[in-house]
């Protein structure tokens, strides 16, 4: 704009020298602008792609968290239920009677693939029978 208003001006050939001048550095500025503007429409569309990776990551955590979560209830809920399972067993075999339980010494034989075989005990928890009746 600058550059128009000197060369309309203009009446020697310094003065249009530096209006020419004017016009080139204005041309130069554009173009400058041109490759900023350009250059900030392409940062806008990395940051669009950055944000909705942030928000990808947001999401897998989250769904990592909640699964964490649920594991670790799991896994208090199985040390809870294995220590209630040895406060009984502690029990049973404490109280009067234990040495009545038919089960006490129940022994039962367990092949190895026809290599070993161990004879085995089931203190303190019952043996599971299944006996055919006829």
């Amino acid at each position: 704009m600058r550059a128009g208003i000197l060369a309309s001006k203009a009446h020697t050939a310094e003065e249009l020298l530096e209006a020419h001048k004017a016009d080139q550095d204005t041309q130069f500025c554009m173009s400058e602008i041109q490759l900023l503007n350009e250059k900030l429409e392409e940062n806008k569309k990395n940051l669009g792609s950055i944000r909705d990776n942030i928000s990808d990551l947001g999401d897998i955590l989250k769904t990592h968290e909640l699964e964490a979560r649920d594991l670790e209830k799991v896994q208090t809920d199985l040390i809870a239920k294995m220590a209630i399972d040895d406060l009984h067993e502690i029990r049973r075999a404490k109280s009067n009677t234990a040495h009545e339980a038919n089960w006490l010494q129940t022994l039962f034989v367990r092949s190895n693939g026809g290599k070993n075989n161990f004879i085995c005990s089931r203190y303190p928890k019952p043996p599971i029978v299944c006996i055919d009746r006829v």
